[in-house]
C-alpha cells in the first residue's frame, strides 16, 4: 500500500463507524468578532459600544452597609479582600469607592472579571472608559483582563477603548495635590522639606497624597516628619485622571518644578530639601531626577521599580554631591526579576557615584505594592535620607 493510499484509508476510517455508517457532524463553527465601532470626530466622546445592563451590587458585606463608607477605607478593605482571593467582594468595595473616584471603575471591572462574570467585567470596563478613562495598553495585557481578552468581542471593544482614551487623553488636565503638617501656616513658619510623590504608570497622585481622604496615612506622616507632601501627575495623560511618565528627564523634571510652583503660595519648601517618592514606573523617574539633581533633592526612596529605560546609565558625570544624599530601596523578595533587577542596577550605580544607599528587600511579598508595615518604615526611610545629608 502506498503512502497516499494508507492515508485515504486512515481518513476513511475516520469518517465510518464500525456499522459502516458515516459519522459525519455538522461543522461547529465561533461566532465572528463583532463589527468595529463607528468613527469619532477628533476629540467627540464615544458612546456606549456593548449593549449590557447594568450588574446588580450588594450595598452590605459582613454585616454592614459599605455604601456609606469613605472611598479610601473602601480601598483598603478591597485591597484585603483581593488579597484573599475574594475577588466577588473586592468588587462590592471598589464600586462603592468608584461611586465618588470613578477612576476606580477600572479596578471594578477587574475584580468582576477575576470572579468569573465576564458580561459584568464588560460592563465595568466599558463604564471606565466613558467616566475616566483608562490605559488601553496596559488592560491589553493585564492578567486581570485574561477572560475579556479570549472574548470575541475583545478586538472591536479594544478599538473602542483607544477612542475613549484619545479622548480622555485629548481633555485630560495634570494634577497636582499638597499635604502640609496640621496647622501650619506658609507666612508664619519656616521652610519645610517636601516629599514629591511619583504614582506608577496609569495612576495618579490622589492614590496616595489626597487631602479630601480621612484618617490619611500621608497627614500622619506630614505631622510626625514635619514634611509637605506634592502630589504630581505624570507627564502625559493616558485618561481624564490617569497619566504615565515621559521617561523623558527634562520633560519629567519640567512637570515635577511647574507642580511645585502650582503650591508655592501654600507651602514654603526649604532650598534642597526635596525627597523623590515613587512607585514602579514613578520610583524609576523619581530616581533619575534625584540623582541628576543633586542640588534640589535630597534623595529618593525609589519602591519596585518599573522602567525599560536604564535611566542612571545616561548620566556620564555624576555630581559631586551625591556624595551626601540618601537613596532607599525596597522590593518585594518575590516580585518580578524585572523589579529587582532594577533595585540591583540603581544600587551599584548609585553605590559607584559615592551615594549613601539601603536597600530593602520586603521578605514574603510577592506583590507589586507596598509592604505591608509602610506606616513604620517610611520614616525611617526619611531619617536615613535626613542623616545622609549631614554626613560628610
Amino acid at each position: 500500500m502506498s503512502a497516499r493510499t494508507g492515508a485515504f484509508f486512515l481518513v476513511f476510517a475516520a469518517l465510518v463507524g464500525c456499522d459502516g455508517k458515516f459519522n459525519l457532524k455538522p461543522a461547529v463553527f465561533p461566532p465572528p468578532p463583532l463589527p468595529p465601532p463607528p468613527a469619532v470626530a477628533a476629540g467627540e466622546k464615544p458612546k456606549s459600544f456593548l449593549d449590557l445592563p447594568e450588574p446588580a451590587v450588594a450595598r452590605t458585606l459582613d454585616g454592614r452597609d459599605v455604601s456609606k463608607e469613605p472611598a479610601a477605607r473602601l480601598e483598603s478593605a478591597g485591597k484585603k479582600a483581593a488579597d484573599a482571593r475574594q475577588f466577588a467582594d473586592a468588587a462590592v468595595y471598589y464600586y462603592w469607592a468608584a461611586q465618588t473616584k470613578n477612576s476606580l471603575y477600572y479596578d471594578v471591572a477587574c475584580y468582576a472579571t477575576l470572579a468569573g462574570s465576564v458580561d459584568d467585567g464588560f460592563y465595568w470596563l466599558q463604564k471606565s472608559g466613558l467616566t475616566a478613562g483608562l490605559d488601553v495598553d496596559w488592560a491589553n495585557e493585564d492578567a486581570d483582563l485574561f477572560l475579556l481578552r479570549a472574548d470575541r468581542r475583545w478586538p472591536s471593544f479594544l478599538v473602542w477603548l483607544r477612542q475613549c482614551e484619545a479622548h480622555h487623553s485629548a481633555n485630560a488636565k495634570p494634577v497636582t495635590t499638597l499635604i502640609v503638617p496640621t496647622g501650619y501656616d506658609p507666612k508664619k513658619s519656616r521652610p519645610i522639606p517636601a516629599v514629591v510623590w511619583l504614582h506608577g504608570m496609569g495612576s495618579e497622585p490622589t492614590g496616595l497624597v489626597d487631602p479630601a481622604e480621612e484618617d490619611s496615612l500621608v497627614q500622619l506622616w506630614a505631622d510626625e516628619l514635619n514634611v509637605a507632601f506634592v502630589g504630581v501627575s505624570g507627564t502625559k495623560a493616558k485618561a481624564a485622571t490617569r497619566f504615565v511618565w515621559a521617561e523623558d528627564a527634562k520633560a519629567d523634571m519640567a512637570r515635577v518644578t511647574k507642580a511645585l510652583a502650582e503650591v508655592k503660595d501654600k507651602v514654603a519648601v526649604k532650598p534642597g530639601s526635596l525627597i523623590a517618592f515613587g512607585f514602579s514606573q514613578g520610583a524609576q523617574t523619581g530616581l533619575e531626577l534625584a540623582a541628576r539633581h543633586p542640588d534640589q533633592f535630597a534623595g529618593a526612596i525609589v519602591l519596585s521599580p518599573g522602567s525599560d529605560r536604564e535611566n542612571l546609565r545616561l548620566i556620564e558625570n555624576p555630581s559631586a554631591s551625591l556624595t551626601s544624599r540618601g537613596f532607599v530601596f525596597g522590593v518585594g523578595a518575590g516580585e518580578h526579576p524585572g523589579n529587582r533587577a532594577q533595585v540591583d542596577n540603581g544600587v551599584q550605580w548609585l553605590t559607584k557615584a559615592g551615594a549613601k544607599v539601603d536597600k530593602q528587600v520586603f521578605v514574603g511579598q510577592k506583590a507589586h505594592t507596598f509592604p505591608a508595615d509602610v506606616r513604620e518604615r517610611f520614616p525611617q526611610w526619611v531619617a536615613f535620607i535626613r542623616r545622609a545629608n549631614v554626613s560628610k
